[in-house]
């Protein structure tokens, strides 16, 4: 009997070691997309920035009366 019990602890053991390693797997990947998702935020924030200072009609068709109204033209 103590050798069933000790076969039972060590699959489980077994069982234990592999569902951490591909629970650990599985993070490290969500924590990469997760990165990657930022990052992209931040590009695209600084992308719209960027494109609304050197292109003014995606912001108001009509950017020349924008322009007039805030006073740069």
């Amino acid at each position: 009997m103590d050798i069933a019990a000790l076969i039972i602890s060590g699959l489980s053991l077994v069982v234990a070691g592999i569902g951490t390693y591909w629970s650990n797997r599985r993070s490290k990947e969500a924590l990469a997309g997760s990165r990657r998702a930022a990052a992209d935020a931040r590009w695209s924030a600084r992308q719209e920035a960027v494109q609304r200072l050197t292109c003014p009609s995606t912001r108001n068709p009509d950017w020349r009366t924008s322009f007039a109204q805030h006073g740069v033209v």
